[in-house]
């Protein structure tokens, strides 16, 4: 018997709890890093949302106060000159208005371009006038543009409004914004008049490279749009400050939340099948054994399913783990093997050589109980057939192989079944007292991939040995005819029959009369 250090038994049994405790943490794990990614998203999203609505708020009540028209002396009106007066009255709204818009009125209709100011006289160059835009702002029409002064060059730029004798300047400064020095390259705003998408500040810096996603919003006051971008590096920035309190966080208790799910589903199943066991809700299908030589059905492997009360059929790698590991998977075969006597009573007796085969487990042979519950039954069990799986190892040969010798007094047989594929190996052939080798389908399934080496050796030994051969998992003809030019003739499989109930069972029987389509017929 080959042996398996036991984290490997844990590792190839059918449903292992690790798998489903390593399922749980990893997708516990995923949750919460996604969620934490999606929570940094958020954040940022919503800090440079904070921005644009800040900038939006400082540019807008800035040029709100700017549409105030400022009031004159009758004296200012009427000479149309920069007087020291006008100078005062225009600087103590400036002040009013929290030095933020700067007011400039024009006195003199001749010179358009020509404005008093708090600081005296401002007189501009219409080359230095970018992007003019007519806007109704107040009912009044408006004109907004962003003009440089050419007294004040390395000044920033100013954003211009004007209704033919009073207006205001905007100074562009990107310190509204108060951005933290570590973000400059991590978020970036820009500020824009609509006409062409003409810039009129931008605010941080950022390669393209870098930007994840960008966000246009137009100005709740003014004909302005703003467009924000955020960096992929910002995101990581935030992810990396989220992960200690928040994907922790998350993740324990998306943990617990799916713990208890797993845990309650692994409940409500083990519940469900304990009651299919008090219930016996389990039962047979039957899928035939042909001779491909006549086509007639020589027996029929029993299959087990399940029945729950809903009247779904459930296959056995739903269950046959569990029956296995909680030891009910001989009380099960005890009833199956009841059911299979009821059922093919018929069959049986119609044929001499018809028989039926059972998979048992090594469980079944680690004590005298299932001998002791065929024996008390004294069924005809020369048409019984208990097919030895190796799912599981047998840790005493020797104890094994006295219960098999045992079982065999009572006139049945064993199979070997999947042989080469589990557990064992060869070594059961040299121990037990085996009657009949199946031939599992992965060998079967090598004749159509032309890697026939290690089935063609198995039927060499076979034949030394002087067993019974059958082929499982034969599903098309060319599967079928190279089995029978190796000397197999008994098959099972999708080619000639699915696994069915009894009742479809009986009704393939009478419509074939035991024969099916012979496979040496018809060759070419």
């Amino acid at each position: 018997m080959r042996y398996r250090h036991p984290w490997l038994n844990l590792l190839f049994s059918p449903h292992p709890r690790w798998v489903y405790n390593t399922a749980v943490m990893l997708l516990a794990l995923l949750f919460s890093l996604l969620a934490s990614l999606a929570t940094s998203l958020y954040q940022v999203h919503n800090e440079i949302k904070h921005d644009v609505n800040y900038l939006d708020q400082i540019v807008s009540v800035a040029i709100k106060y700017g549409l105030e028209k400022p009031t004159l002396s009758e004296a200012s009106r009427v000479s149309g000159e920069c007087s020291t007066d006008t100078i005062e009255q225009l600087e103590k709204l400036y002040v009013s208005h929290l030095l933020m818009s700067i007011p400039i009125v024009n006195l003199d209709k001749q010179n358009p371009y020509t404005y008093c100011s708090p600081f005296g006289v401002e007189q501009f160059e219409q080359r230095n006038f970018k992007n003019l835009l007519n806007t109704q702002l107040k009912g009044e029409m408006w004109r907004l543009a962003i003009v440089s002064l050419s007294t004040a060059p390395k000044h920033p730029p100013y954003l211009y409004g004007s209704n033919g004798q009073y207006g205001f300047l905007f100074p562009l400064r990107t310190e509204y914004l108060f951005l933290e020095n570590d973000l400059d390259h991590q978020r970036s705003i820009r500020l824009s008049l609509p006409k062409e998408n003409y810039t009129i500040l931008e605010i941080g810096s950022m390669p393209e490279s870098d930007r994840l996603y960008s966000n246009s919003v137009a100005s709740n006051y003014l004909p302005l749009t703003f467009e924000s971008f955020v960096s992929t590096s910002r995101v990581l920035s935030k992810f990396k400050q989220n992960l200690w309190p928040v994907t922790t966080s998350l993740f324990m208790i998306s943990l617990t939340i799916l713990w208890l799910w797993v845990s309650y589903w692994h409940a409500k199943k083990e519940i469900a099948l304990q009651k299919a066991v008090r219930e016996a809700q389990f039962f047979p299908y039957y899928q035939p054994i042909v001779d491909a030589q006549t086509g007639k059905m020589l027996g029929v492997e029993a299959l087990l399913r399940w029945r729950p009360s809903d009247g779904r059929v459930i296959a056995p790698s739903k269950f046959i783990h569990y029956l296995e590991q909680s030891g009910d998977i001989i009380s099960t075969t005890e009833n199956l093997i009841t059911t299979i006597y009821h059922d093919l009573s018929s069959l049986m007796n119609q044929n001499d050589e018809f028989y039926c085969s059972v998979n048992i487990t090594p469980l079944h042979l680690q004590n005298d109980d299932f001998y002791y519950y065929l024996k008390r039954f004294q069924h005809d069990y020369s048409k019984l057939t208990l097919e030895l799986t190796e799912r599981q190892p047998i840790e005493n040969l020797a104890l094994a192989s006295q219960r098999i010798a045992l079982l065999k007094t009572l006139g049945l047989k064993i199979s070997l079944d999947d042989a080469g594929t589990g557990y064992g190996g060869n070594s059961y052939l040299h121990y037990f007292d085996i009657d009949t080798i199946k031939i599992d389908k992965m060998f079967t399934r090598s004749i159509d991939e032309g890697r026939s080496a290690v089935l063609d050796g198995y039927i060499e030994m076979a034949k030394q040995l002087e067993l019974n051969l059958v082929a499982e998992g034969v599903e098309n003809k060319l599967e079928a005819k190279g089995l029978l030019l190796r000397g197999v003739f008994q098959h099972q499989g999708y080619y000639y029959a699915k696994p069915m109930s009894i009742e479809d069972l009986h009704r393939w029987a009478l419509d074939y009369g035991y024969t099916q389509e012979l496979v040496s017929e018809g060759s070419g």
